[in-house]
């Protein structure tokens, strides 16, 4: 074998391979050919030796070169017209050489490619490429080859592209009549999106747009030029127009406003698909990605499709007819008036996570109302606490609401220990639901479906779930909440009524009783003494007469109260107001006090103020309230001190305060924040109204009355607030 490589005289490069096998005549090469002239005897040469058919693939300049330079025009008529050899002419059709490739369609086989960059030529038996044609030159360079694996190579590559091609005439009408090309592709190049998108514009007659927000920032930014002309086409009458569908939120109204400023329709809807397109009668153009901050999209896809077109038309026009005007839902945000609008959450496990989020990140309120307490305990046993604390920390109220039950107050008062900032409220069983409602900070609403209450966990239970941020809704169900909440807090004040009403009765009962019977014992006893029928009186001993009196005394003040309380609470209290001293109305008392702490380790202190306190308001009813402190006071004390003051806050001031104090046992947490309500109390003797009646005369004299542990844990002070003059004195 023999190779050779070097420069001839006549100024190309050549390549020789020798190769002497079978047929030691046969000669191989590939040649490169420098200049013109050369290069043109080099096609020629190319061109005589083909048998039936040569393939030409030849860039979109190729047409006019081949009709215009004599020496091709030659080659051409002496190949195809006289010899009658095939050839097949595969190049891009253009509108700028449509009329020469209409002519060569009369001759040759002519196929359209897109982008085809190069120009080669194989025959059955030789391979040929050039350099990139100039206007009106001949080529100047020209590779030639024989070896019969380049040719083959040539000749599959050729039938590859020849397959992929449209025939001519398709082209040429698609040209003539303003047809696209029917194509599916992916677009990865960002020039090449840019120019698919602005082309789109161009040739459309219509454009309906679907995109998001920031799709609409891309288009200001990249097309608002392109997008212009396409307005002022429809307003010159050549152009259907822009229709759009987007999602409006109050951080879109300038874009959206621009848009519709320019002459843009653009409706809202709430539920996009997750797809942005835009397709004209002619074009789709579609991306799934997002397009954070207005960036282009990193991939397109691009149709020409009919069906494909079609389809996304009528979706868009899906979309657009249940959609809303933008000017209305503009003027509805800037009203503060949304439309309602409700999300449908089918998974459970979505729906739940969704919900503990929500609670989690809650900032100022989380409103819970359960559809059952096999709901709450499901909740409980899943660990909802955690979130729950995670939104008390957040500085959100916690209110729960729950059917009730007594076998899940054990659970409640777990709860209330792990989370006992929250609140906890039951609601009477009728008002068992199958909704389990939700509101956060009176912005998120969800509502779950009870689906299965005998499940062991809630993801099993929750059927389908309703998600909405819609203002009117959340705030319609955070109402009925707070109504449920109101209503089970009066719920829960009748039942302590009802019991307090039944322990007063059973204390009255009581009270009645105890007095009663030594009375009628001492009447027995006198009733004894005449059983000789001629004697006319009787006789009892000092204790006993004072046993009567006592127990007389202590039936009055029972019934006392309870025709006092008939007044408070018909509204028929009634003030007696006049001028008197303060120390008049006590030091009576204090005597009465210490007459009734005899042979008790209890002592009695009131100290009169050198000055005269001169007090307008009912004198007997302020010297009750006093005595009931007293009385208390005396209850609760079994030795130590009682004290009383009296006296102004300061010098000028028009305010009087009175204090009973003793180191008696306290007053018992439990019943501390509703001590002055009615039936309200702890010891075994009194009805519980002494505390309730203090309240209504202090705050009928425009005052005020308060109760606490003193300090260290041994007894309590009462004190009422007074003001020197009544404001208005009227009847109460």
């Amino acid at each position: 074998m023999k190779i050779f490589l070097g420069y001839a005289d006549n100024g190309f490069r050549r390549e020789e391979q020798n190769t002497y096998n079978n047929n030691p005549r046969q000669t191989e090469k590939v040649e490169v050919q420098y200049g013109i002239e050369n290069s043109v005897r080099i096609i020629q040469n190319f061109f005589s030796n083909v048998r039936k058919t040569a393939c030409l693939c030849l860039e979109s300049n190729a047409p006019s070169l081949t009709l215009e330079i004599k020496e091709y025009r030659d080659i051409l008529n002496n190949t195809v017209v006289k010899r009658g050899i095939k050839l097949r002419y595969l190049t891009e059709i253009t509108k700028e050489n449509l009329p020469y490739c209409k002519q060569l369609m009369n001759v040759v086989e002519l196929r359209h490619l897109d982008g085809i960059k190069g120009n080669f030529a194989v025959s059955e038996t030789s391979y040929m490429a050039t350099t990139i044609m100039q206007k009106e030159k001949p080529i100047p360079k020209v590779i030639y080859s024989n070896v019969p694996e380049i040719v083959e190579q040539n000749q599959y590559f050729f039938e590859t592209l020849w397959k992929k091609a449209m025939p001519a005439e398709q082209k040429v009408k698609e040209i003539e009549e303003g047809i696209l090309p029917i194509e599916t592709k992916v677009l990865d190049q960002p020039d090449e999106i840019h120019n698919r998108i602005i082309k789109s514009m161009e040739i459309s007659n219509e454009l309906l747009i679907c995109t998001v927000p920031n799709g609409m920032r891309l288009f200001h930014s990249e097309f608002f030029a392109d997008i212009l002309q396409v307005l002022k086409r429809h307003a010159d009458g050549k152009h259907r127009g822009i229709r759009l569908v987007t999602t409006i939120q109050k951080e879109d109204l300038e874009i959206v406003k621009i848009f519709a400023d320019a002459g843009i329709q653009i409706r809202h809807v709430q539920n996009l698909i997750p797809v942005n397109f835009a397709v004209s009668d002619k074009m789709l153009n579609a991306t799934i990605e997002q397009m954070p901050a207005g960036l282009p999209a990193q991939s397109l896809l691009t149709s020409t499709e009919p069906l494909y077109v079609n389809h996304f038309r009528l979706i868009f026009e899906e979309l657009w007819r249940n959609g809303v005007d933008a000017a209305n839902r503009i003027r509805q945000m800037e009203q503060g008036h949304i439309e309602a609008h409700i999300d449908i959450i089918n998974n459970s496990e979505q729906a739940l996570d969704k919900a503990w989020s929500l609670v989690a990140s809650a900032k100022e309120e989380v409103l819970l109302l359960f559809s059952t307490t096999n709901a709450f305990r499901r909740q409980a046993a899943t660990g909802a606490l955690q979130v729950v604390m995670r939104a008390l920390k957040g500085g959100a109220k916690v209110k729960v609401l729950l059917p009730e039950d007594e076998q899940v107050e054990e659970t409640i008062k777990q709860v209330k220990r792990a989370v006992p900032q929250a609140e906890f409220r039951s609601t009477d069983k009728s008002l068992e639901t199958k909704i389990t409602i939700l509101v956060v900070d009176r912005k998120h609403c969800m509502l779950f479906e009870l689906k299965d209450d005998t499940a062991d966990n809630s993801f099993d239970a929750v059927g389908v779930t309703a998600y909405s941020s819609s203002k009117s809704i959340v705030l319609s169900y955070a109402a009925i909440i707070q109504n449920l909440w109101r209503q089970a807090e009066l719920y829960e004040m009748m039942r302590m009524q009802e019991r307090a009403q039944s322990e007063f009765i059973n204390i009255a009962a009581h009270e009645l009783r105890t007095p009663i019977q030594p009375i009628l014992g001492i009447a027995d006893l006198l009733e004894s003494q005449f059983s000789d029928e001629t004697k006319e009186r009787g006789e009892i001993t000092k204790d006993e007469l004072a046993l009567l009196i006592r127990n007389a005394r202590r039936l009055e003040r029972l019934s006392s109260d309870i025709l006092e309380i008939a007044r408070i609470e018909t509204g028929q209290l009634r003030l007696n107001i006049r001028e008197f001293n303060l120390n008049d109305a006590i030091l009576p008392l204090v005597q009465d006090a210490k007459r009734q702490t005899e042979g008790k380790e209890v002592k009695i202190e009131y100290r009169p103020s050198n000055n005269n306190i001169m007090l307008r308001a009912d004198k007997d009813r302020i010297a009750e309230v006093i005595w009931n402190l007293l009385d208390n006071a005396i209850k609760f004390t079994e030795k130590g001190t009682i004290s009383i003051t009296a006296d102004r806050n300061d010098d000028s001031s028009q305010l009087l305060t009175v204090s009973v104090k003793d180191s008696g046992s306290g007053i018992d947490p439990e019943i501390l924040p509703k001590l002055f309500t009615k039936f309200t109390s702890k010891s075994e003797k009194g009805t519980g109204l002494g505390l309730y009646i203090c309240k209504n005369i202090v705050e009928a004299h425009g005052g005020r009355i308060s109760a606490k542990n003193n300090e260290g844990g041994k007894g309590a002070t009462f004190s009422f607030v007074l003001p020197i003059k009544m404001m208005n004195e009227k009847l109460f």
